[in-house]
């Protein structure tokens, strides 16, 4: 028999880690899994709520009330949690539309529908949108989720995958092909000159011809991880550091070997999870401040196999999952 439990561990990380600071005229920074002392984490198709007031004694408060959808993620936006849904009985996708009016209870307020869940992101209390049957990029002002406002839209024809940074934004085109994951990769990357005003800088093409499962927009910056082959059979991953704003030939900042696959990147820290066949729950820090020198910090092992990590403050929250035949444990390092 199964058994399920929340484990918990508490990882505090130095000043120099702290996360993406807030520009004046900004408001928020990119959209979390956080409101005040709450802490919103899916799993096992329902979205927990836990209060994390004394982050070293996290308390479990429930689930939230999805009326039988299953939950896959959440986020926070405003007072609103955003909830990505897939309804069994209709078979449609959507984002739940949750009030935080009281936070260990939010209310549903509506449903917005969601073709996939790789078309929609926050940043700074505004939803970025991909439109691919309209072939753009919408900037939506969802304050009011019942009376949603489009501020600003740009001509974009790759398919999802948005990520806003700073002032630039990109969207990510894959193609898939072969059985190895072998695939080219390219963004469409776009300057933000004011509020809903986008404006399209150019198309990067990236011909991996390798595995590219991870990448992140870091202002003007993309970080993407790639698995390559050698003549000698030898895996190698490395990440590759561009600089999305200069000429096409001359755009590469650094590439770095690194001795797993990276999970997070925050404005100067690099989270990796290393690859090793007795211990595949170590985790690897990175300054990754300057995008062409990287500088290892240290490790620490988890208990679990890592999910998804986000920082807040001094204080990195991971969820990570524990199998064996006694047991399947969902946690979070914090």
């Amino acid at each position: 028999m199964k058994k399920l439990g929340l484990l918990l561990t508490l990882f505090c990380l130095p000043t120099l880690l702290l996360a993406c600071q807030k520009k004046p005229e900004r408001t928020g920074g990119p959209a979390g899994p956080f409101y005040d002392h709450y802490f919103y984490q899916a799993f096992r198709d329902q979205l927990q709520i836990i209060d994390i007031a004394d982050p070293a004694n996290p308390v479990y408060l429930g689930n939230l009330n999805s009326n039988g959808r299953t939950a896959y993620n959440g986020w926070v936006a405003g007072r609103y949690l955003y909830v990505t849904e897939y309804d069994m009985a209709s078979t449609v996708y959507q984002y739940g539309v949750y009030s935080l009016e009281d936070p260990a209870n939010p209310t549903f307020v509506r449903a917005l529908p969601a073709p996939n869940f790789n078309d929609l992101v926050f940043y700074d209390g505004l939803g970025y949108q991909v439109d691919e049957e309209q072939q753009l990029l919408r900037v939506m002002d969802y304050s009011d989720p019942l009376q949603p406002r489009e501020l600003g839209a740009v001509a974009n024809a790759a398919p999802g995958y948005p990520q806003i940074s700073g002032d630039y934004a990109m969207v990510a085109d894959f193609d898939w092909c072969g059985r190895a994951s072998m695939c080219l990769f390219s963004v469409n990357f776009f300057a933000i000159d004011g509020v809903g005003d986008l404006r399209f800088v150019q198309h990067v093409p990236i011909d991996t011809r390798q595995s590219s499962e991870r990448f992140f927009l870091r202002g003007h910056e993309l970080f993407y991880h790639a698995i390559s082959i050698d003549d000698d059979l030898q895996f190698h991953s490395t990440v590759t550091v561009l600089d999305l704003s200069a000429p096409l030939e001359n755009n590469l900042v650094g590439t770095h070997q690194v001795e797993g696959q990276p999970y997070y990147l925050s404005d100067s820290l690099l989270l990796v999870q290393a690859y090793s066949q007795t211990n595949i729950f170590n985790m690897q820090l990175y300054d990754s401040s300057d995008g062409a020198n990287f500088i290892p910090l240290g490790n620490f092992d988890l208990p679990g196999y890592p999910f998804s990590a986000y920082l807040r403050e001094e204080l990195l929250y991971m969820r990570y999952n524990v199998y064996d035949e006694q047991q399947y444990s969902n946690g979070e390092a914090l």
